[in-house]
């Protein structure tokens, strides 16, 4: 049996989401990169929340946070081109990584 995990969603960013899909589907564009909010800042931003929250039955819970947050951050990256990005943003960031990424 395969393991499943549900991650409920705030409405805020159901629309959010459902607003950008329509921008780049239907509309064909592109959103300006590299973004001033990265991925990273978000996650860390999460990880000091998760730092001033009592800990939850863990001997260290200050090791979490960087721990989870580099595990998503290596998803993420591995992820990206081909799963989390529509097609038609794939040329785009092909063309900024190759600015920004060395080797």
């Amino acid at each position: 049996k395969q393991a499943t995990m549900k991650l409920g969603f705030p409405q805020q960013l159901k629309y959010k989401l459902k607003n950008d899909e329509d921008t780049i589907l239907n509309q064909g564009k592109l959103f300006t990169l590299p973004r001033t909010v990265t991925v990273e800042k978000l996650l860390t931003n999460s990880g000091h929340l998760m730092e001033s929250r009592p800990s939850l039955g863990t001997s260290r819970p200050s090791t979490i946070p960087a721990t989870v947050i580099s595990g998503l951050l290596t998803y993420f990256d591995s992820f990206l081109p081909t799963l989390l990005l529509y097609p038609a943003e794939r040329p785009q960031y092909r063309s900024i990584r190759g600015k920004y990424v060395v080797g």
